[in-house]
């Protein structure tokens, strides 16, 4: 395939991805559904409570230390969260299957601010039916699941701050 070529099949192929992406996105935000409650410590050690969390938009972001995709949504989560913070907005990552060791070293090399909790015992990741890492919820100020991406590619946070800007909105 010669590079013409190559470069409108990838520009095919992203068209494709965002066509699909769009379509879930719709489905995510006209169906919200109220997931149950959890908590979890923290790095810092602070027990962080979802139910506690009404009033807030939240965002939060599954990643793991060996996924290289997390890296770079946790990053742009971090970008998110820099802006829409003062609008009320709560960030969380949640470090799935690392040490809290690992998940602190790994959070200080990507410079993350927003608090990072540790799901021990996966009861969260298994709540929001966790297949594909990165994952990314948003829920809603009533507590509601309203948007869910899973993976992550570059540009991809765009779809994610679009879709975050609409609930904090409402």
């Amino acid at each position: 395939m010669n590079g013409s070529n190559r470069q409108r099949y990838n520009g095919f192929l992203r068209l494709q991805r965002w066509l699909y992406v769009g379509c879930l996105c719709v489905g995510s935000l006209t169906q919200a559904a109220e997931p149950t409650d959890f908590s979890m410590r923290t790095l810092t050690g602070e027990v962080i409570r979802l139910s506690e969390q009404r009033g807030s938009v939240v965002v939060m972001g599954f990643w793991a230390r060996w996924c290289g995709d997390c890296r770079q949504a946790m990053q742009a989560l971090d970008a998110i969260n820099d802006e829409y913070q003062r609008a009320g907005l709560l960030t969380l990552g949640v470090n799935v299957g690392d040490s809290a060791e690992q998940a602190a070293a790994m959070t200080r090399s990507l410079g993350l601010k927003f608090p990072v909790l540790i799901d021990v015992s996966q009861s969260a990741s298994s709540q929001f039916n966790l297949k594909t890492m990165p994952l990314i919820v948003l829920i809603d100020r009533d507590g509601k699941l309203r948007y869910s991406h899973q993976g992550f590619s570059r540009g991809d946070e765009l779809e994610v701050a679009s879709q975050l800007h609409q609930l904090l909105n409402e």
